[in-house]
């Protein structure tokens, strides 16, 4: 369901599911803020009133379950979950209501405990988290993902050879230039080869 209220005074409640009004009803004034309850209370704050009203969708309502006036006015208001509480925000500060029958007694400790203790929230988190990830990426082997596919990288890199016709990772081999008066002895050819392997290493 989804309740909604504007400055024409009226408070209507929809059904998402037939995407139609089901009620309408008449407010003093136009709600500010709306919130429903696990159980199905609906608060409307207008102006420093926070009204509560209970079984809006099923039966026809002609006045509020509660009622509780506020130091000014109100800027928010929401139920508390699993709780018989509405927590109303206004321009004096904060004030909690107690609202009979607005929370959910019967809560599934499994899905959302909220007595849960701090060793339980994490196995939970681990579990949510677990839950996210795909099935085929959950191994024994925690360095499985950081190794790199060497049978694709060898497959993509030969199909790049037969595209260019030639292979743009081989290095040509190091030929030295032939030097006059005596500076091409097979001690300065051998230098200046192991010269440009140590450089062609530290690239």
């Amino acid at each position: 369901y989804m309740v909604t209220s504007g400055m024409d005074k009226k408070l209507k409640v929809y059904d998402i599911r037939a995407f139609k009004p089901l009620k309408s009803y008449f407010l003093p004034a136009g709600a500010s803020c709306l919130s429903l309850s696990q159980r199905g209370l609906l608060s409307a704050a207008t102006g420093d009133i926070v009204q509560v009203y209970r079984d809006v969708w099923s039966t026809p309502v002609t006045k509020p379950y509660m009622a509780h006036r506020v130091q000014k006015t109100v800027w928010g208001l929401h139920f508390c979950p699993f709780e018989d509480v509405l927590g109303v925000g206004h321009g004096d500060g904060f004030t909690s209501m107690l609202v009979p029958g607005a929370g959910e007694p019967n809560f599934d400790g499994l899905d959302a405990n909220p007595y849960r203790s701090a060793k339980q929230r994490q196995e939970w988190e681990v579990k949510a988290l677990l839950e996210k990830i795909q099935p085929e990426l959950i191994s024994l082997d925690p360095t499985e993902l950081g190794q790199v596919d060497r049978a694709t990288f060898e497959q993509r890199h030969q199909d790049r050879v037969q595209a260019l016709g030639f292979d743009p990772l081989a290095k040509e081999k190091c030929i030295p230039k032939y030097k006059k008066k005596g500076r091409s002895s097979a001690g300065s050819v051998e230098r200046r080869k192991k010269q440009v392997a140590h450089v062609d290493q530290r690239v």
